[in-house]
């Protein structure tokens, strides 16, 4: 084979292999400017590498040929991934509309086109030969003139893109020139490897094309910027772009105190143009700010606050004057900054009202709080006090002692004693929830017996069970202690709550009552076979005065606080409470 075979595939190996490797560098970077355009633009090159030396390598002209076609997805996408390459990285990214994307698609959908029914037309390349000539076969290609339409488009693209870099190139300084004058020079790689291959001139063997190997010089360059100079970090903005883009006020002064330069924010809270204020002495222009120029006059740096009046309205700003020094340290002139904080000031100073607000309403709270906790307590104690009479009076007589009632009266009896125990439970829960709300609920622990617990607790709801024909089931888990730390009265009113639920919701089956060790932890679980928490209620069954729906509260009765209350007091003693249930089996 010849040697110039061996050089051409070698090089196309290295550059495609260095446009991956770039690739996939710079993708794990996004999101970034210019990311997706060099991605796109790499991909392309590689498309058409490859493309390029599996037609060389190939010995037949019918494959030669197709896979010339197949080049043409790389070439066509080329000049417009570099144009918006060239567009993202020298900002002009307002022109990558949705007309624009449309308009540069037109002509890479039409040359695919007329490549791929070439045979037809002949307009593309006018005629395909093998030459056999040489070590290996070689696919001739004449050109015919929408091969030539292409190149000048492709052309012109390319001729647009070093327009752009060389008009952002004389804006800048620093890296920023550096950084453009390294893609400049890549430019010219695919200029000159192009003209070279069309005109014949190559030093290489007409038939091996060098435009791709050319590109790839150039996405190299771009890739390697990219990576060096972190160009989607940090990217080319010109002076004005960073001067007049930002919001503060900005304006140099010379040390006549002359202004040499002012940004746009600041002309236009002057409604001066630059004509009426650059060259002009700061007194001049600032008329109504004497006494704070006078201040400042002579001071190199400061950083304060001061308040102004513009157009009869006080505004607040931000000064900062930095020194402009010359590189042989004498100081030139001043930068000066206005940063407007008037919107900051009266946000600081409304923060500062709600803040008093919120203490004044705190304490209304607190005293409210106070004072509802001291009512509930007093109300409690003068329910509380004619309730136990009534209890009293109708256990009496109800025992038969001292009166001997009819049936009926028994009745009777017995209906006023049971309200009053409801009533007072009522009044109870109420106190307690109280106590909690205000953080007065005082816990007292003491060593109690599992066992015992279970049987008061037991005895507590037996009636429950016997009134409606239920069974009651108590387990003690024989791994529990003989003695737990925990409040006897709180711990009593939340296990019976949530058994008087359960034999309350219950009509058949059974009540159970477990208690198990749990690591180092206990708990006791309540079960039923009732008819079970529908699911959009599990979200509020905890909540005060909520039941399942209004239906519930009809049948079974209840304030909707006992659930609440077993919740706050299992929080209160550092527990929880949890609800598990299936609609119609139990909970």
């Amino acid at each position: 084979m010849d040697t110039s075979f061996e050089i051409y595939y070698l090089i196309i190996f290295i550059a495609i292999s260095a446009i991956a490797v770039l690739a996939v560098q710079v993708w794990s970077r996004r999101p970034g400017k210019g990311v997706l355009a060099f991605v796109v633009l790499s991909f392309a090159l590689i498309e058409w590498a490859t493309m390029s030396v599996l037609e060389l390598y190939s010995t037949d002209l019918s494959a030669k040929y197709f896979f010339a076609q197949l080049s043409y997805i790389g070439i066509v996408l080329v000049p417009g991934a570099w144009l918006w390459y060239t567009l993202e990285y020298t900002d002009r990214q307002r022109w990558l509309n949705r007309r624009t994307l449309m308009l540069l698609a037109i002509h890479p959908i039409l040359v695919l086109i007329i490549v791929a029914t070439n045979p037809l037309h002949h307009l593309h390349w006018t005629s395909v030969t093998l030459d056999t000539s040489h070590s290996h076969p070689v696919a001739i290609f004449e050109h015919g003139i929408l091969f030539w339409v292409h190149t000048a488009y492709a052309y012109l693209m390319m001729l647009i893109s070093t327009i752009l870099f060389v008009r952002t190139f004389l804006k800048l300084r620093g890296i920023y020139r550096r950084q453009i004058a390294l893609l400049l020079v890549s430019q010219f790689a695919p200029w000159i490897g192009n003209f070279l291959y069309v005109t014949g001139l190559s030093p290489f063997p007409d038939f091996l094309d060098l435009t791709p190997i050319a590109f790839s010089i150039t996405g190299i360059a771009a890739g390697w910027s990219l990576l060096q100079y972190r160009l989607m970090d940090v990217m080319p903005i010109a002076r004005d772009m960073v001067f007049d883009g930002i919001d503060e006020i900005v304006f140099v002064l010379n040390t006549n105190l002359q202004i040499v330069d002012m940004n746009r924010p600041g002309l236009e809270m002057l409604r001066r143009t630059s004509n009426e204020v650059i060259g002009r002495t700061a007194t001049d222009v600032f008329v109504d700010q004497s006494d704070i120029l006078k201040e400042y006059e002579g001071v190199k740096r400061a950083d304060a606050e001061i308040q102004v009046t513009l157009g009869g309205k006080p505004l607040w700003f931000r000064l900062k004057i930095t020194p402009l020094n010359a590189q042989n340290g004498d100081m030139i002139g001043r930068v000066v900054m206005l940063q407007n904080i008037t919107q900051l000031k009266e946000i600081n100073r409304a923060l500062e009202d709600a803040r008093d607000e919120a203490i004044r309403a705190r304490a209304e709270a607190e005293e409210h709080s106070r004072l509802k906790s001291e009512f509930l307590s007093t109300m409690s104690h003068e329910l509380r006090t004619p309730l136990n009479a009534i209890e009293g009076f109708t256990s009496i007589m109800l025992s038969g002692m001292g009166v001997e009632l009819s049936p009926k009266a028994e009745d009777m009896v017995k209906r006023v004693s049971a309200n009053s125990k409801r009533l007072l439970h009522l009044i109870n829960d109420f106190l307690d929830l109280s106590r909690i709300e205000s953080g007065r609920l005082e816990l007292i622990k003491e060593p109690i017996s599992p066992g015992q617990l279970a049987r008061k607790w037991q005895s507590e709801v037996s009636v429950l069970a016997e009134e409606k024909g239920l069974d009651f089931i108590v387990t003690i888990d024989p791994e529990l202690p003989e003695t737990v730390i925990e409040d006897d009265d709180a711990l009593s009113k939340i296990t019976v709550n949530l058994l008087s639920n359960a034999f309350k919701f219950t009509h058949k089956g059974h009540v159970s009552l477990d208690m198990q060790r749990d690591d180092d932890k206990w708990k006791i679980i309540v079960s039923d076979t009732g008819i079970g928490v529908p699911v959009h209620a599990r979200e509020y069954i905890f909540d005060e005065f909520r039941q399942v729906d209004g239906s519930s509260k009809r049948l079974y009765g209840g304030t909707g606080l006992g659930l609440s209350l077993v919740q706050k007091l299992s929080r209160a003693m550092g527990g929880n409470v949890v609800l598990k249930s299936e609609l119609g089996e139990g909970s």
